[in-house]
């Protein structure tokens, strides 16, 4: 995380905060120790907190122990429950091993991944919710 913070530190430092180019509509990067702000852009507009959701699955999936070398497959139901989110190219009907789903769904934000992998993980989508709420 440091050598994260310390690199873009020194890219900001080195090229200037105005010539260096990031694909984040939005992004803040802190001192761990001292809490200042090292490197903003547009940091006040607010945003979905999706991705900070997909944590939170990741979070009751590991609890639940979920078998990452086992396979699960991406039905209608989920690409139901998952309109108008973030998507990749998952096809509907193929599967997937459940270590790429999980990279799918934190790296990518495939918004299909989250039922899916709480299915294989034997949650409906009620107890997923339940579980997110209780940590």
């Amino acid at each position: 995380m440091r050598a994260a913070v310390l690199t873009l530190a020194l890219l900001t430092a080195s090229a200037g905060a105005d010539t260096l180019q990031l694909e984040s509509p939005s992004v803040v990067v802190l001192d761990s120790e001292s809490g200042q702000v090292l490197f903003d852009k547009d940091a006040d507009t607010v945003r979905p907190i999706a991705s900070l959701t997909k944590l939170f699955v990741a979070l009751v999936l590991r609890k639940h122990r979920l078998d990452l070398e086992g396979w699960t497959e991406i039905p209608d139901e989920d690409a139901k429950l998952a309109e108008g989110g973030a998507g990749t190219r998952l096809l509907r009907g193929e599967t997937f091993r459940n270590a790429d789903l999980l990279h799918a769904m934190l790296l990518v934000s495939d918004n299909r991944v989250p039922s899916a992998l709480a299915r294989s993980a034997l949650l409906s989508p009620r107890e997923l919710l339940e579980e997110m709420n209780a940590l």
